[in-house]
């Protein structure tokens, strides 16, 4: 029998009554040419970020064309994204490829330390995240 990723962890996740985003720096991409929520925000500032963390509002934020601070929150984006199903399989290779994006995100250069401690966190966050398929 297949599980769905429907566990207590993402029930309570998905019911969180706030976002619980990391906070991270400000980098400016190509990918957020059209993410009005940045307009104005200057280069390594930091922030909350818009996806990475538990309780992401998707649908509100993706309406808003919200895309994400920096590439670890962009990558958190397409995680939030493939977990809209409830699939476990689905749901683990969402996971398997945010951190792996989250060791990617490690190896560019002139991090800060915020972002290297958000890489960690998001890389160790998604390694203890196991379903049963």
């Amino acid at each position: 029998m297949k599980q769905k990723g429907g566990g207590i962890a993402d029930k309570f996740i998905e019911n969180l009554p706030f976002e619980l985003h990391l906070l991270g720096t400000v980098h400016k991409e190509p990918f957020q040419a059209n993410d009005s929520s940045l307009v104005g925000a200057k280069e390594d500032s930091t922030r909350r970020m818009e996806f990475a963390g538990p309780g992401t509002k998707f649908d509100i934020r993706s309406a808003r064309g919200e895309k994400g601070i920096n590439l670890l929150d962009n990558a958190a984006y397409y995680h939030d994204l493939a977990y809209k199903s409830k699939d476990a399989a689905t749901r683990n290779k969402a996971d398997d490829a945010l951190a792996s994006k989250a060791v990617a995100f490690l190896k560019l250069k002139d991090l800060s330390v915020l972002d290297k401690l958000d890489g960690h966190i998001v890389e160790k966050a998604m390694n203890m995240i196991k379903r049963s398929t």
